[in-house]
């Protein structure tokens, strides 16, 4: 079988990495569900990440539900009447995941509030209605500079898609290069994982840390640091250079954590936004 001949290393990585997440998401549930009545003031404004980030990845989800090919994923014979059935199936499959992954990331808010300093608002624009503009506009600076560097230094460096990508354009037939599915697919879920990965990484490990630590100066530097190789080590597999692409991750995610402990979570969301918004396009616009 193909997934049993390309299991390696990466794959061992990417799965790490995908528990990792689950643990993270449980835990803001927890959190998120213990913490109901001192929460629920943050609750409805606070899915609304959540909706977009979903809904940003929902077309990248129906393409590799559409382009699921069974024929590739098992050694039994599939009868060909069958396989074009079976690309709705995968789409329904797909619809069914988000929701379930809506509902399984509903509490991410409501827990990076519970989680943040005494006297600190991770989303003063969200749940305040008072957005700090300053903070936003430096975040967006720190995202773009970020892609300003690492686009050009990957191109001139020759680094390309690394063993994820290249499996993934390999069992689904995709070509992430093209048009149509870079700008409809890729793009948006560029952007909604940079909402993700933010409330997952600095709102719920970065934040919990530091309230392990009891929010000590040695405590903060800690978290910011570990949130951030987590998040670096996350992305083995995405680039074929994983020193490179670890090393840029976490020097990313110190920038990004800083903005979050000095700032807000919204903060490191925007940079986090600006980050891959110019990452896709410049490196759209240089080939």
């Amino acid at each position: 079988m193909l997934i049993a001949a390309r299991f390696n290393w990466i794959t061992l990585f990417t799965l790490l990495n995908a528990a990792v997440m689950y643990v993270l998401m449980l835990f803001a549930m927890v959190v998120g569900i213990s913490r109901w009545q001192q929460l629920k003031a943050t609750f409805r404004r606070g899915t609304l990440p959540v909706i977009i980030a979903v809904l940003l990845g929902l077309p990248f989800d129906l393409v590799i539900g559409w382009h699921t090919d069974m024929t590739r994923l098992t050694d039994l014979h599939i009868p060909t009447d069958m396989v074009a059935t079976l690309r709705y199936v995968g789409v329904g499959s797909a619809l069914v995941g988000v929701v379930f992954g809506f509902a399984f990331r509903v509490f991410q808010v409501p827990a990076a509030v519970h989680l943040a300093r005494a006297g600190h608002e991770p989303f003063p624009g969200l749940l305040q209605g008072t957005p700090r503009w300053r903070s936003l506009g430096l975040g967006a600076l720190i995202g773009g500079i970020g892609a300003a560097v690492s686009v050009p230094l990957f191109a001139w460096l020759r680094v390309g898609y690394g063993e994820v990508f290249k499996q993934l354009q390999e069992l689904y037939h995709l070509d992430l290069d093209e048009p149509s599915l870079l700008w409809g697919a890729v793009f948006p879920m560029a952007l909604g994982a940079a909402i993700s990965e933010e409330l997952i990484y600095r709102g719920i490990l970065q934040q919990g840390l530091s309230k392990l630590f009891k929010q000590s100066r040695a405590g903060v530097v800690i978290a910011v640091s570990v949130s951030s190789l987590v998040w670096a080590l996350a992305h083995i597999g995405s680039a074929d250079n994983n020193l490179l692409k670890v090393v840029q991750i976490f020097l990313l995610g110190l920038a990004f954590g800083w903005l979050c402990r000095k700032h807000s979570l919204e903060a490191s969301i925007v940079a986090h936004l600006s980050m891959n918004f110019f990452s896709v396009v410049v490196g759209a616009l240089i080939g």
